[in-house]
């Protein structure tokens, strides 16, 4: 399960980037949402994430 609050070292790695995570919060996936992303990173869920193969564009 997602954690309640993006982890803040990544809020501000990613403001440093140009990008505001300050209001996010971590999300469960749905097929939905990663068959429109373009990049989908999972980490430290081990087994408890579905396995999303890569796609080509």
């Amino acid at each position: 399960m997602p954690a309640d609050q993006v982890n803040p070292a990544v809020v501000a790695a990613m403001a440093e980037a140009g990008i505001d995570l300050a209001g996010e919060m971590p999300k469960v996936f749905t097929i939905k949402a990663v068959q429109a992303g373009g990049t989908v990173i999972t980490m430290g869920c081990g087994d408890a994430c579905p396995l999303f193969p890569g796609k080509t564009p």
